[in-house]
């Protein structure tokens, strides 16, 4: 039988020397609630100025994308509690309605505010200053209204600890703190029906439970540390407990049932946990014991020496260990070491028993064991088992300062070891929270103190390539300003799969650099090949793939164009055919083909954007800038070609200098054959043959690419872009019979035309009229079924005019094809 506390006595032992609240206690309900709030203010009032951060856009919509969740406002309640709660473009996971429905209220109240991420943070300081209050009643409930400065100094002590600023200046983060806001009432409710025999406490701590979960999952352990709360500061009866722990149980069943059946789930949306997260998903039970003893040692450490924080501790930050490693035993010690003190102190009931079980079960789910977490380790998983250090800490003063603590009062011997705390912790926090200001400010400071980190090379990569697509999108920097932005992503690319070679995702994202804005296609495609042998399922590589191969066989058509193409059939010479497919790739012509041709599409702009007089200057600057970009174009003085001719080109018209630039590719190419001594007539059958494998290529790539992604139309517009500046009609029109096959109940009109334009440039006249025809009868079907609404929207009536249009200038086109004018 277990030794039973006296009810109302003091706590942590009989008649101990901690007393009452005495009138003239410091640490009154009241004092504490300013107290909760100056600490919340002071530590992070400087996060109110910062903008958006990590996975910020998951809950709201942020200054880089909408989210539809919380855009529908306070009206969207049922949705958002019948649906994922994130949505990232590939995955929707979790389920933290009450979190999101926050977000949702936000923006019906502040939607046009241009300070709603000001805001944002505002509301996530409230909240902590919340918790600091509802915890400070929570402990005076438990210790039956006694040892007030025990219970304040367990507050401040968790209220100033660094490593709450993730969770504090993460606005995503306020699921932690509604959860723990939820929970805190849920073991306050529960004591109500314990103290005062009312059975509606007990219903409401039952629903503050369901909120908590509903906000997220992280104190699911409350289920457990509620019961034994009443174990530890109460007289209980095992019936009693036994009640309580049952219903919390059946709480966490009823909610995993309800949650299945009125969510609108999607099997194939499952959330997937890559390598660079957290490599212990790929590991077993026994695997994964190890670090479990390694994982609770990481905690306690970074709950005594908080520095470095960082935002992220995946794949390289944080070492993986197994039975044979050092650190493991470290882990074991530890756990040895508070399992017996816990074990020693629990029959007694000590304080410190209770606050080393309250942080084993609240970091049990995130200590890799039985379910890996996103990260090995994070600084937000620790939150509310934080509770239990800080426990444990006051207790080790309470015994060091016990005068202090029984007097109740604010003295210098209870003042200095706190301010010795306090100080360090204020100035590190005020710096911390200044690095939350973006993710970028997040991600340059962190990356000293993780520089080993796969996902974090990769997150800082992304921003500058982010920032490098949106200067070359809206053209608001210079060119320089703009290949350093590029060059930044490339270089933290470069070291994240120096870390992680199969990182998929930055093998595809630095393949798009190299291909975007060097025209590397050649390099690109080794990447994106890479990407698809590590996921043979990875859309975005594979499209990739189709399209550096159509580069690449962009680049020969433009040389056939140049020097001639082939019709020949008859056999290769095999030996020149690898001869010039090394020096095509060695001298990277493929790429030279593509600056230059990007030159061409850029005068042809400019020329209708700028004066005669600006034209030249455009032109000379443009061909400075691109020429930086392939040491061939350097070598071969592409810059003062242009620059002493652009006069005269200028001069005839820009048409001028556009065939200047075939010229010189002309030249160029001459100059690679003459010195290798080979016969250009030669090369033309082999230019041809050459050209015809990468369309072959690409034609495969293109057809994986449909089948990892049915319902994408937009790659058929990708696909059907290049077969029409090949001239692959053929290509053109299995691209257009494709997707009317595949979507047959869309109207059809410009697949048939494009089918009937593909047919005319085959000679096949009467196939081509046919197929007009058919686009003709889709249009007119199309434009029927648009008048004969009764409200258009804005989107439709453009349509029924372009329609108008289309269906006048077919029939034009067509009476010309009829009469043999084309």
């Amino acid at each position: 039988m277990s030794k039973q506390i006296p009810k109302k006595t003091s706590y942590p032992k009989p008649q101990s020397t901690l007393g009452k609240v005495a009138s003239g206690d410091f640490f009154t309900s009241k004092t504490m609630i300013w107290v909760c709030i100056a600490i919340a203010f002071i530590f992070y009032g400087n996060s109110i100025k910062n903008g958006y951060s990590l996975d910020d856009e998951l809950v709201t919509t942020t200054d880089r994308q909408p989210n539809a969740l919380s855009e529908l406002g306070i009206t969207g309640l049922g949705k958002i509690f019948t649906t994922h709660s994130f949505v990232d473009g590939k995955q929707n996971y979790e389920y933290r309605p009450v979190s999101i429905y926050s977000f949702a209220i936000e923006w019906t109240l502040f939607k046009k505010s241009e300070n709603r991420p000001h805001i944002s943070h505002f509301i996530n300081v409230s909240l902590y200053a919340v918790i600091g209050i509802l915890l400070f009643q929570l402990l005076m409930v438990l210790f039956q209204q006694k040892s007030s400065t025990l219970a304040a100094v367990i507050v401040i002590l968790f209220m100033i600890h660094p490593i709450h600023s993730e969770v504090v200046n993460n606005i995503k983060n306020r699921d932690e703190l509604l959860s723990l806001i939820f929970a805190l009432l849920a073991a306050l409710s529960t004591f109500n029906w314990k103290d005062n025999n009312k059975i509606k406490y007990l219903v409401l701590a039952a629903l503050f439970l369901v909120l908590s979960l509903l906000s997220k999952k992280t104190n699911l352990p409350f289920l457990v540390i509620i019961p034994l709360m009443l174990y530890f500061f109460r007289e209980f009866k095992w019936k009693e407990l036994l009640l309580t722990l049952s219903l919390f149980l059946l709480i966490k069943v009823s909610f995993n049932v309800s949650k299945n059946a009125v969510m609108n789930l999607d099997d194939s949306a499952v959330r997937k946990y890559s390598i660079v997260e957290n490599p212990l998903h790929e590991f077993g039970f026994q695997e994964r014991i190890p670090m479990y003893f390694y994982s609770n040692y990481l905690y306690v450490e970074k709950l005594i020496f908080p520095y470095p924080l960082s935002y992220f501790y995946g794949y390289g930050a944080t070492p993986i260990v197994d039975f044979q490693d050092w650190q493991c035993y470290l882990g074991i010690a530890l756990m040895i070491l508070l399992l017996s003190l816990a074990f020693k102190g629990f029959f007694d009931k000590k304080l410190y028993a209770f606050g080393i079980l309250f942080f084993l079960f609240g970091i049990g789910g995130a200590a890799n064991l039985l379910f890996p977490a996103a990260g090995i380790f994070a600084e937000r998983f620790v939150f509310s088992a934080s509770i239990g250090f800080c426990i444990v800490i006051a207790y080790l003063l309470y015994l060091w300062k016990k005068e202090s603590f029984v007097k109740g009062t604010l003295n210098s011997q209870l003042l200095l070891p706190l301010f010795l705390v306090i100080l360090p912790s204020l100035f590190y926090t005020l710096n911390r929270n200044s690095d939350w200001n973006s993710k970028k400010s997040l991600y340059l400071n962190d990356i000293a103190h993780v520089p080993n980190s796969a996902k974090a090379n990769s997150m800082i990569a992304s921003e500058y390539q982010l920032e490098a697509m949106a200067i070359q999108k809206n053209g608001d920097a210079s060119f320089d300003v703009l290949m350093q932005k590029v060059d930044s992503s490339l270089l933290y690319y470069e070291q994240s799969l120096a870390i992680f070679k199969d990182y998929e995702s930055n093998l595809n994202n630095r393949g798009v650099l190299l291909y975007t804005f060097y025209f590397d296609y050649l390099e690109a495609l080794d990447l994106f090949k890479h990407s698809v042998h590590v996921n043979p399922k990875y859309k975005e590589g594979m499209l990739n793939c189709a399209n550096s191969y159509a580069k690449m066989a962009e680049g020969l058509f433009e040389l056939e164009k140049i020097i001639g193409g082939s019709d020949s059939t008859a056999d290769l010479d095999k030996a020149l055919y690898k001869q010039f497919v090394s020096l095509y790739k060695q001298n990277e012509l493929y790429k030279t083909f593509a600056i230059t041709k990007q030159f061409e599409l850029n005068i042809r702009e400019f020329s209708k954007n700028f004066s005669r007089d600006q034209l030249g200057f455009q032109i000379v600057t443009n061909a400075k800038n691109l020429s930086s970009l392939s040491e061939t174009l350097k070598n071969s003085a592409f810059l003062n070609v242009m620059s002493e001719n652009v006069s005269k080109f200028i001069q005839v018209n820009p048409q001028g200098i556009i065939n200047g630039i075939s010229q010189f590719n002309l030249d160029l190419f001459e100059q690679l054959v003459v010195k290798n001594n080979i016969s250009k007539e030669k090369l033309r059958p082999i230019i041809s043959s050459l050209k015809q494998q990468y369309i072959d290529s690409a034609k495969a790539s293109f057809s994986k690419t449909h089948d990892l992604s049915e319902k994408d139309k937009n790659i058929y517009t990708i696909e059907e872009k290049f077969a029409i500046l090949l001239n692959e009609y053929q290509w053109l029109i299995s691209i257009q019979e494709k997707f009317i096959k595949k979507f047959p109940n869309e109207q059809h009109g410009s697949q048939y035309i494009q089918i009937g334009n593909a047919h005319l440039n085959l000679k096949n006249r009467d196939k081509a009229l046919e197929f007009f025809q058919k686009g003709v009868q889709s249009f007119k079907k199309e434009k029927e079924n648009l008048r004969l609404k009764a409200q258009r929207s804005e989107e439709e009536e453009n349509r029924l005019n372009l329609l108008n249009r289309e269906l006048d200038n077919l029939k034009k086109f067509k009476q010309k094809v009829i009469n043999g004018e084309i």
